[in-house]
């Protein structure tokens, strides 16, 4: 193996990891667009990643969006997708660390009090960010694995789509997401 063979092997590595933080973000995001039109007026008032008194459902995207971006660096890097799994995972554990230190060391008019809600919320996302991240990872390898028809099948492409069609398709994740969250807290509430 050539050495401009191993820089792209770990070029693509990187890339999938930067991809499923992406996919992760995007996801967590909707849903939490979607939560804010079923609560408009607490929309307002949501900083720092949390949702008012939504802690539960904060935790949820959280999850989901971390599964989406395993799932997804795992079907790309092709080996070793528990360890990239994880490496998607950690941004969003490193953010809640980071808001957690922050809310605990300043106090201003940025940063007030945690709850105990806020702090079980930053809590579980943390520790269990990681170990969705690399079940996930792995769970995207085998998927890629038992598929390699689709994702080999066609070179220059990204989980079996052309690159350029992320462009777009990016706002339809982001669209239908959404639509969702919305769909399901109607669903409930009939």
């Amino acid at each position: 193996m050539n050495e401009q063979s191993k820089l792209q092997i770990i070029a693509r590595k990187i890339g999938a990891v930067l991809f499923g933080v992406v996919i992760a973000n995007v996801i967590t995001a909707a849903i939490g667009e979607g939560a804010g039109y079923i609560y408009p007026k607490e929309e307002e008032m949501w900083l720092f990643g949390f949702w008012g008194n939504h802690h539960v459902l904060r935790v949820i995207a959280s999850i989901i969006g971390t599964a989406f971006g395993g799932f997804v660096t795992g079907c790309i890097v092709k080996s070793r997708g528990r360890v990239w799994g994880v490496a998607s995972a950690l941004p969003t554990s490193i953010f809640w660390v980071v808001v957690a230190s922050l809310a605990f060391n300043y106090k201003g008019p940025l940063f007030l009090p945690l709850t105990i809600g806020q702090w079980i919320v930053v809590t579980i996302i943390v520790v269990t960010s990681p170990v969705v991240g690399c079940f996930f990872g792995k769970y995207g390898q085998d998927f890629r694995d038992e598929n390699s028809e689709v994702f080999d099948g066609r070179k220059g492409t990204l989980l079996g789509i052309k690159w350029y069609h992320w462009f777009w398709l990016i706002f339809v994740i982001d669209w239908v997401a959404a639509f969702a969250t919305y769909s399901a807290y109607q669903g409930i509430w009939i």
